[in-house]
């Protein structure tokens, strides 16, 4: 049996208003648009496939354009992949965690969300 851990990895850069990211295994990754009146999914975390420890993937990075209000939302695979389709953005990144564990999380694993808020430059 191979044993190895899934990753996901993004930086934020302020200064630019961009994400970097990357990631191998079962971990979702989305970027939420903050903008009311075009509520919807800027990106999608591109993911190569296995595990870390064993048969590691060719792996490449994407950068994504994100602006004040946006969320990044990681989440294990303990959480229905469908749980951005319809997310409130809205409240703090504790509440948003909170809907989507309660409104996602499948039970049939262990369930982790990460979400965060980019703020915008600091001056």
């Amino acid at each position: 049996m191979a044993r190895g851990a899934a990753i996901s990895l993004a930086v934020i850069s302020p200064a630019e208003g961009r994400i970097k990211w990357l990631g191998v295994g079962n971990v979702e990754g989305r970027v939420l648009s903050s903008e009311q009146s075009a509520r919807r999914i800027k990106g999608s975390l591109a993911l190569g496939s296995g595990v870390l420890g064993h048969d590691l993937p060719a792996v490449r990075d994407a950068t994504l354009e994100v602006r004040p209000g946006d969320v990044l939302i990681l989440a294990t695979d303990g959480v229905d992949a469908g749980f951005a389709d319809s997310l409130d953005i809205s409240g703090s990144t504790d509440a948003i965690t909170e809907r989507i564990l309660a409104d996602h999380g499948t039970r049939a694993d262990d369930a982790l969300v990460v979400a965060v808020r980019y703020l915008g430059p600091r001056i």
